[in-house]
């Protein structure tokens, strides 16, 4: 289930599966959380050339761009897709929020013009589970030493005061 595997285990499915767009947005997204934005960048070009080509992709492309301090690429990224009709509106807006920033805007300030919902389009499309989702939650209810990503950190939202949840989150 890839919704619940961690960073290792994505990459590790990615170089068996070089081609899976879904795969590789998920992973794409997760080098994102992890502050890893040459990687994600890359890895959702990847992503783009196999298929996975919503705006929430090109959106968090760009922002991972913008985040590692590299404005032209990010905004290339924006421009790139302005000409198809279903992305247009989208990468519009994205260069209106960006052309609104004040001059010398940080990186951080341009990613979250570019992408101000954040990663969460990205993860709600591609890292959504499966009907197996509910297994996946009795399982980790009862090992929780072997749950996964998605529900280790569900766990960690629902109980941020509990420390056991929280050290479990924190450990892969």
């Amino acid at each position: 289930m890839r919704h619940e595997a961690y960073l290792p285990e994505l990459e590790d499915m990615a170089r068996q599966n070089p081609e899976d767009g879904r795969l590789l947005a998920l992973l794409g997204v997760r080098l994102a959380q992890a502050n890893a934005f040459p990687e994600a960048a890359v890895t959702l070009q990847r992503a783009a050339a196999a298929g996975a080509t919503d705006a929430s992709v090109w959106l968090t492309m760009a922002a991972s761009f913008a985040a590692m301090g590299d404005a032209a690429h990010a905004m290339a990224a924006l421009r790139l897709n302005a000409h198809q009709s279903s992305l247009a509106p989208v990468m519009e807006a994205a260069q209106q929020r960006c052309q609104a920033l004040r001059k010398g805007a940080s990186p951080a300030e341009l990613a979250n013009a570019i992408c101000p919902e954040g990663f969460n389009p990205v993860i709600d499309t591609y890292g959504a589970g499966s009907v197996l989702n509910g297994v996946a939650e009795w399982w980790g209810r009862r090992n929780p030493e072997h749950s996964g990503f998605a529900t280790r950190q569900r766990w960690a939202r629902e109980q941020p005061q509990d420390t056991p949840t929280q050290v479990l989150w924190a450990r892969p």
